[in-house]
């Protein structure tokens, strides 16, 4: 597959790689459970960090020594747009911080805010982030 041929250099020079359960079967041909094609992105990326993100069934993490997996926060969906980037963004705020766990915890809770909200930019702060990141959060309502 030719996306596959192009995209596969680039990975394999990253230190961290997230991708979505569906670019991952369908670009790079993983199939399986959740961890055998969180598996698979690992081996084709040779990523020191890997993030596949599973919708509903939330998020799984390659810490360089072992998978992590942080299930998705209920949410009413109001709107798609931003859900990838706002769960980039609280992986690499955790990583920036040194905490790769608590990192994926902000990921999945900042994606839940933005599917939540309309438009492309979370409206948050870091009190909000840490508190809803902590408990059993609910945004469906």
């Amino acid at each position: 597959m030719e996306a596959q041929r192009i995209l596969l250099p680039f990975l394999q020079q990253s230190e961290i790689v997230f991708c979505s359960e569906r670019d991952a079967r369908r670009v790079f041909q993983c199939d399986g459970s959740m961890q055998e094609i969180a598996q698979g992105m690992l081996e084709r990326s040779q990523a020191h960090i890997v993030v596949i993100t599973f919708g509903e069934q939330g998020a799984m993490l390659w810490d360089g020594t072992k998978w992590q997996h942080e299930a998705s926060i209920p949410t009413q969906i109001i709107d798609r747009l931003g859900a990838g980037d706002a769960l980039a963004t609280g992986v690499i705020y955790g990583w920036l911080n040194g905490d790769l766990l608590a990192g994926l915890r902000y990921g999945v809770t900042l994606a839940a805010l933005a599917l939540s909200q309309l438009g492309d930019m979370v409206i948050t702060n870091e009190a909000e982030l840490l508190s809803l990141s902590r408990g059993s959060t609910d945004l469906t309502r």
